[in-house]
Order: structure tokens, then C-alpha cells, then sequence
């Protein structure tokens, strides 16, 4: 049974290794990552509104800023396109990897809520990748030009620009929001005691299972 101190110390350092780790710009893991972030794109952008449409497809070398280009196009306007550049690396790739390192430096046990904490987490951290990769869309489709699918309010478009720069400027934002989804996703209560006293996870997994007539706890 460890001390706090070192339970904190060691929370931090497999941290640090694993997010060392998958930082790395490997690059058959950004590749992959790349082909992915498009398709996610397509699927969930792919048709916007009545008229409105994206496409995502890998764009430039792997070493440039931008890894992938975003055709825009407007029904009503067929011979116009816009076209936007995404980083799929820090949009989406950052906040996943940020969001793997925590979870598995957490001090739970790997069977039950470890593995599914970790599902969980990277549910919800591609619903906030969507939001991030949303945001810019909605902003350039609701400009008053041939390809505007989007007809915002003044109060909308301020919420928007607000929007735009917290979420996806800012640069704390690709770690702050995966914090938030794994404190709420990974812990429950008590969690936090028990770490810092140095206790044992509950065998919660176990302690649910049917016993036999006249068993007790040991």
C-alpha cells in the first residue's frame, strides 16, 4: 500500500511517459489519424442543412501546418467552392492523446473501470474533436456570400465568435476539456479519499456477484 506522495508521483510520471509516448509524430500513427479525422468529418458534415456540404481529404506533407483540406459547397451556388485547412493533429489527435494518459495513469483497476472509463473518454473527446471542427464550418457557411447555408441572429453570431475562441483558438483548449470528461467520466465518489489516504480500490466488481446461502466476508 503506497503513500499519497507516491501514489501523486506516480499518477504524474506514467502521465508524462505515456503522453510522451503517443505525442511522438509517428508517422503511420498521423496518418492514421489523419484518414480518420476525415472520415469522421465526412460522415457527421458530409450534408449541412438543406444545401450546405464539406469534404474532408488529406491535404499537403505530413510535416506542414495543416494536414487537411475542407471543400465547401452550396447547392443553390454549384459552380462555387470554399476551401479551409484543419490541423487534424492538434484538433484531434492532442486531445485524444491527452485523454489516453490520464486514464491510464488513474489508479483504478484495468479490468472493469479502467477499460471502460477509457471508452468512455474517447466517446466524449471525439464529440468535443466535432464540436471543435464545427465551429470554424458554421462560421465561414453563415458569412453573407454565395455558399452561406447558415443565417444566424446578431446574439448567435456572438456566441459564435466567443465560441470560436475558447474552444478552438485558445491554446489551453485541446487539454482543459479532456481534464473535464475524465474527472467526470473516470472518477466517483469517495475516489479521491481513498487515493489520498492510500486505501484499496473497492472490489466493486466482485462484491456485486451472487453468494451462496451462509457465506461471509472473510
Amino acid at each position: 500500500m503506497s503513500s499519497p506522495p507516491k501514489r501523486i508521483a506516480g499518477f504524474f510520471v506514467t502521465f508524462l511517459v505515456v503522453y510522451a509516448l503517443l505525442a511522438i509524430p509517428w508517422p503511420p500513427v498521423r496518418s492514421g489519424y489523419r484518414a480518420f479525422y476525415c472520415w469522421l468529418g465526412n460522415l457527421t458534415f458530409g450534408s449541412l442543412g438543406e444545401t450546405g456540404s464539406v469534404r474532408f481529404a488529406p491535404w499537403g506533407e505530413r510535416h506542414q501546418a495543416y494536414d487537411v483540406k475542407l471543400v465547401l459547397s452550396n447547392a443553390r451556388s454549384p459552380g462555387d467552392l470554399g476551401e479551409m485547412h484543419n490541423n487534424s493533429i492538434n484538433i484531434g489527435y492532442y486531445p485524444t492523446v491527452i485523454i489516453v494518459a490520464l486514464v491510464v495513469a488513474t489508479p483504478v483497476s484495468w479490468r472493469w473501470r479502467r477499460l471502460r472509463a477509457l471508452l468512455w473518454c474517447l466517446l466524449w473527446v471525439h464529440v468535443f474533436v466535432l464540436f471543435r471542427m464545427a465551429i470554424p464550418i458554421i462560421r465561414e457557411l453563415s458569412k453573407p456570400t454565395v455558399l452561406q447555408v447558415f443565417h444566424p441572429g446578431p446574439v448567435a453570431l456572438r456566441i459564435l465568435l466567443q465560441a470560436d475562441i475558447a474552444f478552438v483558438k485558445a491554446p489551453a483548449s485541446f487539454f482543459v476539456m479532456p481534464i473535464v470528461i475524465w474527472i467526470l467520466v473516470t472518477f466517483r465518489r469517495g475516489d479521491l479519499q481513498s487515493f489520498l489516504s492510500g486505501g484499496r480500490e473497492p472490489q466493486e466488481e466482485k462484491d456485486r456477484l451472487p453468494r451462496e446461502p451462509g457465506t461471509t466476508d472473510n
